[in-house]
């Protein structure tokens, strides 16, 4: 060993003070920066030159006289600068942590000054709260320091992973607080204070490690020594290389402090030099409550105070940190703590809804006993009874409602709530049965209901209940026999898996509907292993990952190669499921298979899950006399070879069985007994997977107590060379920090996915078919929770197919929402119930205002106080109630599961909801316009609830008009439908009608643009729209809005003659109002119809006349309320219309200037409009090119906003384009478009695609299908008098009979017809293609002259556009004729 090393090592085994003089010859460092972003200083006193770069590895011995004293077992990890083995110490029989230089840092002095730093501060140091450090040493070349062994986790592992809630942060640092005093006092300081360097024990005490930056001070002052430490942690002062004293340690803490309740650093950025620049930076340190608002004042002071940028200003010493973390510890444990309410002085207990499950007792075979004698002695007996009575119900956390004569009453659930409240109260039952069955009996009757329960200021009767369990639970009573307890079938459910039943008829208690089952209480289960509320017929979804690594981690174990499986989840997410799966695939006969099951009213008795489920595994029973269970421990402990005298009388105590043996060892100490009983059990366990493969199961380690823990500790450390599995269930609230090891597994159970989630829904209906909109909805409220999953859908389903077997309207929001399972409401209501008074008001609140809510909001409209609010929210994020949210500086709270925020919910009695609900919409609308503005429907709920129903009505109506101008037609419906309904709660009249006209009109738009026309959905509200029309006068300007909502509906669903009629007393209803807004609207409602009537001249006139109205500042944002731009809309069919006239150049100039309107507006549905509009303009031009720009364009809009009728429109014109260029192929895309418009999701200006369709099948030569096109067209025109394309229709008709073959005179008689049709329309367009149809016609002299002078006369009529495809053509064929 070196001398040098040699020194120091003895130094550290005396524990003696190093030599001060060794500071002094540090030297000022230089800055560099290495892995994990640290910031440190190269200067050394040790040159590591002649070291040998070796890597130590398991089965190394080392140290001591003989260097073999420590035998290196595993690596445990390591860094850039160390690795870490697990070692043992075999003088002292103790395992120890060895740390070695990495080769990296045996190549740089850094490391060897680093080493020496650490063994010298921490041989100064003996402290719980600081590791130990044993000794220092040096083999084969390489220093090596001895430390304390600690088993647990890292505190950086455990935010990362797990999350620190505020108390086990506070006690934390507490730990972290208590180390840095005494390390300050020894003259040290750490300088490198991170969640890295602190460490937390499997018994939750924090150590601080890694003193290899620690810089020792001498004297009163401090010496600044270079820039060390890890970025995000260092002090101001630290970066500026000043003078460093604790308090530079006090800041880490306070950084840390601030991760820890947080999550985030308080200062962090891109680069160190980013976080140097925060860190440096006059700004004050971020405020904790900024993030979490529910935070107490206290917690902000501390991180405020230690995070002070002048040092000056932060605790002076760790001893100050120390005391005001206890102080905040005191005050976290007052506002997680029930606080005592004192009824005088204060306003009356508010009442709540609470699941109860209620006791009825009476004592039998009371006899008359006459005279005063008689009655001494009855006092005496109904004494003894209530004493019995009201002591097992204390016990068990009931609550005694009442005593009358030999009658008790007793309620489960209130104040104090549990998961078990129906076991519970069976529990007590049973009790009482066994203490008073011996003497005169009693009968009882058990029932479980919803219940109004609220306290009284009477100390007789504490608490009132209204119920109907109550009258349930005495009518059972009534009929029970002699020491016979008798539950009704809501208790059933509840307890089904922990107590054998039989059934024992029916009963009716007044006011109920039909008779309820009821059932005879036999006995106590011996477990629940069952899938928590019993047995289930549905298959376990979404868990084959982890039956896989079950059956993986089986066969290991039966290789002799011992496994050890904690499985963590939520209540409710298939712990005991899949630990149920997995044990039935395995074979009982070669395995032994040890059950246990923990309960919480076990919490306080040693060993119970491990002690009944072993011996009821050999054969033990509870109901056995103790000399059968003696007889049968001895066998047991036989054939385990353990000696009777010594384990005989320890195994009765616990069994409760009397000998005497058993009262000699009642001298000795608990702890001493619980010791024995535990090496007792283990033995037995690894005596039983000597003989065959064992698999201990541990159910619901979360109820487990204490010892029972310990012994699963020892288990882990001796069973990785047995035939052991054992497999553990706890929720995420227990996470033991038991040190790594290879055979310990660790699976968190996450809740299932959407898709997983629909699929238990299938399965749980049990082959009943459910809706969509309800599926939907139960994988929503469900959460992906299984037993929610199960419950709520056989709930759900039961009801949804009684009421079909009734032959109800059934409704799929009535069943879907808004109930709770009985089987949940236990565990649900018991978390709320188990809260103090401040997290229960805050809950409901909260549940009120919805999912989630920002803290803001829940302030603004509880009536508790700033502070007892912010206690509430505390107390829920604590208890895993809400989550909080951070985005930006807002944050908000989210209930983590939907039905917990229903139990919530439905725990307000009614008065109380609505009160509620009113103080959230006159807060919202008040104080909070942003919401109002981004969520209207929000505040229309709560006016609904509230039952304000004018107020609901118009807010429901902007949360339509809202929802339409993000094209969100679907949601827009049914917020107009809200509306509606809640419109028809007001008085009828005049005034309601033409106010439902109007949410009518604006449902049945909605409705057309998502489903279609021709859908029941879109027609249900116009059959209202036509019953209310006669009734509503729309004789004035009032009724213009109503007017042009029913003018699109008919224009849309394609009754053109209606929509026109309606259009023109609009323009006229405009006109004479003088109104220009409403004349530019009213010509766009009217445009439409001229154009598909084919009045091309007065749709020109009266689409002029509205587009010269339009000023797109004025009306630009008029899109998103109608639903379209009248500036786009009046554009467009213009540019089209002007196309017909003969135009060309006009309308494409026209159809452009609609377009750059359309993005001025930012309107998707303008935009794809107006470009396919354009895209016309391409396509009648014969510009093919451009036409399949322009729709890929279109395509690309429409598919991004959902756009239907506009994605139909792109489909049509991009094959219009493909066929143009030559490609027959496209037809198929182009059939694709036409399918839209069949199915009836468009029915106006069908003609325009199945002219396209007909235009590429005769092109195509597929004439046949061009003909049947063609009379599906006439069918259309006919049938709606769209008569736009009718001349086109008969052109087309003409060239494919042409094209076949047929008697020309056919051909001729439709170019013939739609001529004069095209004459009277005006459309010359149409007109030139049908001369052109005629000039080719075979025909004599005289009759070919007639063609050309005709075909000639309309070419002459054009004055643009004469480089278009159909004049070209026109001029090419007149130079043949």
């Amino acid at each position: 060993m070196e001398p040098k090393i040699r020194r120091l090592a003895s130094d550290v085994r005396r524990s003696s003070e190093l030599d001060s003089n060794g500071d002094k010859e540090r030297r000022a460092g230089t800055y560099t920066v290495t892995d994990g972003h640290r910031a440190v200083s190269h200067d050394t006193t040790l040159s590591s030159a002649m070291l040998p770069a070796l890597e130590p590895e398991p089965g190394w011995r080392l140290g001591g006289v003989d260097g073999k004293r420590f035998e290196l077992l595993e690596r445990l990890g390591g860094g850039g600068m160390s690795v870490v083995f697990l070692a043992r110490d075999v003088v002292l029989d103790r395992m120890v942590a060895i740390k070695f230089l990495t080769n990296d840092a045996l190549g740089n002095d850094e490391g060897f000054e680093r080493l020496q730093l650490e063994a010298r501060a921490c041989a100064r140091l003996n402290h719980e709260n600081i590791v130990r450090l044993f000794d220092m040493g040096m083999d084969r070349g390489l220093p090596f320091l001895v430390m304390e062994h600690l088993e647990g986790r890292p505190l950086d592992a455990i935010v990362r992973d797990d999350g620190v809630d505020a108390r086990r942060a506070v006690r934390i640092m507490i730990d972290v607080a208590k180390g840095l005093a005494q390390a300050h006092r020894a003259g040290i300081l750490h300088r490198d204070l991170k969640p890295s360097n602190v460490f937390i024990g499997k018994d939750g005490v924090a150590k601080i490690l890694d003193f290899g930056v620690a810089m020792m001070t001498h004297g009163p002052g401090a010496m600044a020594n270079g820039v060390w430490g890890t970025p995000r942690y260092m002090s101001p002062e630290q970066w500026r290389a000043e003078v460093q004293d604790c308090r530079t340690d006090i800041w880490a803490a306070g950084v840390m402090f601030f991760e820890l309740l947080t999550g985030i650093a308080p200062f962090d950025g891109a680069n160190i030099s980013e976080i140097r620049g925060v860190v440096i930076s006059p700004d004050p340190a971020p405020s904790l409550r900024a993030l979490r608002p529910e935070m107490l004042e206290e917690a902000d002071h501390v991180a405020q105070r230690a995070m002070t940028k002048s040092p000056a200003e932060r605790f002076g010493t760790a001893d100050e940190l120390l005391d005001a973390l206890v102080k905040l510890e005191v005050a976290l444990a007052q506002a997680m703590r029930v606080r005592d309410e004192e009824v005088g002085g204060r306003a009356r207990p508010k009442p709540e809804m609470r699941q109860v499950t209620v006791v009825s007792c009476t004592l039998d075979g009371l006899p008359e006993l006459p005279g005063e004698p008689g009655l001494d002695e009855l006092a005496a007996s109904l004494d003894d009874f209530f004493d019995i009575c009201s002591t097992v119900v204390r016990e068990l956390e009931g609550t005694v409602l009442s005593l009358i004569g030999p009658h008790f009453l007793a309620c489960f659930g209130y104040p104090t709530a549990h998961e078990d409240n129906a076991p519970r109260a069976l529990r007590a039952a049973s009790l009482i049965v066994d203490a008073l069955q011996a003497e005169r009996g009693v009968r009882i009757g058990i029932a479980t209901s919803l219940s109004i329960v609220r306290h009284t200021e009477s100390i007789t009767a504490p608490v009132a209940l209204q119920a109907d369990a109550l009258h349930m639970a005495q009518s059972l009573e009534r009929r029970a026999g002699r020491n016979e307890i008798l539950i009704g079938e809501v208790t059933e459910a509840l307890v089904r898996s922990t107590f054998e039943l039989e059934p024992s008829g029916e009963t009716r208690t007044d006011g109920r509907a039909r008779p309820q089952r009821t059932y005879r209480v036999l006995r106590p289960k011996a477990t629940r292993f069952q899938w928590v509320t019993g047995t289930t017929s549905t298959p376990l979804v979404g868990r084959e990952h982890e039956l896989e690594q079950l059956r993986e981690l089986s066969g290991r174990a039966e290789a002799g190669k011992g496994q050890f499986v904690w499985i963590a989840g939520e209540a409710g997410i298939g712990k005991s499921r899949i630990i149920a799966q997995h044990l039935e695939g395995l074979a009982p006969q070669s395995r032994s298979i040890v059950r246990c099951q923990c309960w919480p009213h076990f919490q306080n008795s040693a060993l119970e899950p491990i002690l009944d489920g072993l011996l009821r595994t050999m054969g033990l029973r509870r109901d056995a006399s103790a000399e059968e269970k003696i007889q049968l421990l001895e066998r047991i402990l036989a054939e385990a070879s353990l000696s009777l005298p010594d384990h005989v009388p320890l195994l009765a105590r616990f069994l409760g069985v009397s000998t005497a043996e058993r009262d000699a060892i009642s001298f000795t100490s608990p702890a001493l007994l619980e010791r024995r009983m535990r090496n007792v059990l283990v033995t037995l366990l690894e005596r039983a997977s000597a003989q065959k493969p064992l698999v201990l199961v541990v159910e619901d380690a979360h109820w487990s107590d204490t010892s029972t823990l310990d012994l699963l500790d020892v288990l882990l450390g001796r069973m990785s060379a047995t035939r052991t599995m054992v497999i553990v269930t706890a929720r995420p609230e227990l996470d033991p920090p038991w040190p790594r090891a290879s055979h310990l597994h660790r699976i968190a159970l996450g809740r299932l996915s959407s898709e997983q989630t629909s699929t238990m829904v299938a399965w749980a209906s049990q082959g009943r078919s459910l809706p969509t909109p309800i599926v939907e909805q139960l994988v929503q409220r469900t959460d992906g929770v299984p037993l929610f999953v199960e419950e709520l859908t056989r709930s759900v389903a039961d009801a949804f197919h009684e009421a079909e077997q009734r032959g109800e309207v059934l409704s799929p929001d009535a069943f879907a929402s808004g109930t709770i399972p009985r089987t949940l409401e236990g565990l649900l209501r018991a978390r709320l119930g188990a809260l103090p008074r401040e997290g229960r008001d805050v809950a409901c609140v909260a549940a009120v205002l919805g999912r989630d809510a920002t803290y803001e909001v829940i302030r603004a409209i509880s009536e508790l106080g700033e502070e007892s609010v912010r206690v509430g929210l505390m107390q829920l994020v604590e208890t895993g109630i809400l989550q909080r949210q951070a985005q930006g500086t807002v944050t908000s709270y989210a209930f983590k599961h939907a039905l917990v925020r229903e139990a919530a919910y439905q725990s307000l009695v009614k008065n109380e909801r609505r009160n509620v609900h009113l103080r959230a919409a006159d807060t919202l609308v008040a104080r909070f316009p942003e919401i109002v503005a981004r969520n209207p429907e929000v505040v229309a709920s709560h006016f609904m609830e509230a039952g304000r129903h004018e107020q609901a009505v118009t807010y429901f109506e902007k949360a339509g008009e809202h929802a339409s101008e993000r094209l969100a037609n679907i949601d827009a419906a049914a917020h107009y439908a809200h509306a509606i309904a809640q419109l028809r709660m007001l008085a009828e009249g005049e005034a309601r009608d033409r106010r439902e006209l109007g949410l009518q009109l604006a449902r049945g738009m909605a409705l057309m643009a998502a489903k279609g026309s021709e859908s029941p959905e879109a027609q249900a509200p116009y059959a209202r729209v036509r019953e209310l029309a006669p009734r509503v006068p729309m004789r004035d300007a009032g009724s213009f809005q109503s007017m042009f909502g029913l003018n699109q509906f008919y224009l849309v669903a394609g009754d053109i003659a209606s929509a026109t009629e309606v259009a023109r007393h609009i323009v006229a209803l405009a006109d004479e109002a003088g109104n220009d807004d409403m004349a530019m609207i009213a010509r766009t409602a009217l445009g439409p119809c001229l154009t598909f009537f084919g009045h091309f001249v007065e749709a020109r006139d009266c689409l002029a006349a509205g587009h010269a109205l339009y000023d797109l500042r004025k009306h630009g944002k008029l899109a998103m309320r109608l639903g379209f731009d009248s500036g786009v809309s009046t554009g467009m069919l213009l540019s089209e219309v002007l196309w017909y006239l003969g135009h060309p150049d006009r309308a494409l100039e026209q159809a452009r200037a609609a377009v750059t309107i359309a993005r001025a507006v930012e309107h998707p549905f303008s935009i794809a409009g107006s470009m396919s509009s354009l895209g016309n303009c391409y396509g009648n031009r014969g510009d093919y090119g451009a036409l399949r720009r322009v729709a890929d364009e279109v395509h690309a809009i429409s598919e991004k906003h959902g756009l239907d009728a506009s994605l139909a429109v792109a489909k049509v014109s991009r094959a219009w384009a493909r066929v143009g260029a030559g490609d027959h192929t496209a037809i198929a895309e182009l059939e694709e478009g036409v399918s839209i418009y069949r199915a009836g999701r468009i029915r106006v200006r069908f003609a325009y695609p199945l002219s396209v369709l007909a235009w590429a099948q005769w092109r195509a030569g597929e004439l046949d299908d061009a003909l049947r096109t063609l009379d599906e067209m006439a069918e259309f025109i006919a049938s709606t008098g769209e008569r736009e394309l009718e001349a086109e229709m008969l052109r087309l008709r003409g060239e494919v009979l042409l094209a076949s073959g047929s008697e020309p005179s056919l051909a001729a008689d439709c170019f013939e017809r739609g001529r004069i049709i095209a004459r009277q329309q005006g459309a010359r367009a149409l007109e030139l293609r049908l001369a052109y149809g005629q000039a080719r016609l075979p025909m004599d002299a005289s009759r070919r002259d007639v063609a050309k002078e005709r075909l000639t006369s309309v070419v002459d009529s054009f004055t643009e556009g004469l480089d278009t495809l159909d004049l070209r053509l026109a001029r090419e064929l007149l130079a043949t004729l």
